[in-house]
């Protein structure tokens, strides 16, 4: 097993165990960062794999629908069912 700060400290002299103990903080101190550097990078990752996903959807659906208009440039009768228009135009 690893041997820790504490168990190393236990057994050297006064001026080693400070120095240990140092050590031992601004590694604890370290590794605090990267802890929180890791949460803002999964973070952004899951804001970015959303941003793609959104992306991907919104291409999938201007790619697939009907076209709107017709090969003369007229709009297709096909699509005005709706309420508010009932006639190609």
């Amino acid at each position: 097993a690893p041997v820790s700060f504490v168990q190393m400290a236990a057994y050297a002299d006064v001026a080693t165990r400070q120095v240990l103990t140092g050590y031992r903080e601004k590694f604890a101190d370290i590794v605090g960062r990267i802890e929180e550097a890791n949460d803002v990078n999964r973070r952004i990752i899951a804001l970015t794999l959303s941003h793609v996903s959104n992306n991907i959807n919104f291409i999938n659906n201007i790619s697939s629908s009907i076209p709107n208009y017709d090969q003369h440039g007229q709009i297709k009768a096909g699509n005005l069912q709706g309420r508010l228009i009932t006639q190609a135009g």
